[in-house]
């Protein structure tokens, strides 16, 4: 399961660069390394899931929390194109948002 994530709250203006990047680094790049540790293993076994947590924010963006949302659609993206790549084109949500009905 992957289900580290980092938020700062504040307004765009006043989220300095590094801050913004450390969200990302977390939220995004954290996602990243998970994936390259674990699917290789998995696809030559040609089992196992990775479930994604993510957040109602990436559809329903809030105030104050731009780099979290920006992180949070970016892992939407991403585990997108990582299930068509190892699934196929059309294949179902793979991230569980823990507000979504």
């Amino acid at each position: 399961m992957s289900n580290a994530a980092q938020n700062i709250a504040g307004a765009v203006l006043d989220t300095d660069s590094e801050a913004f990047d450390g969200v990302l680094a977390v939220n995004l790049s954290g996602t990243h390394r998970l994936v390259r540790a674990l699917a290789p293993a998995m696809t030559g076994r040609q089992r196992g899931d990775i479930v994604f947590v993510t957040s109602d924010v990436a559809e329903r963006p809030r105030p104050s929390m731009a780099a979290y949302v920006t992180s949070k659609w970016g892992l939407e993206g991403y585990v997108t194109s990582l299930q068509m790549e190892l699934e196929g084109p059309g294949s179902g949500p793979p991230s569980c948002d823990p507000v979504r009905p």
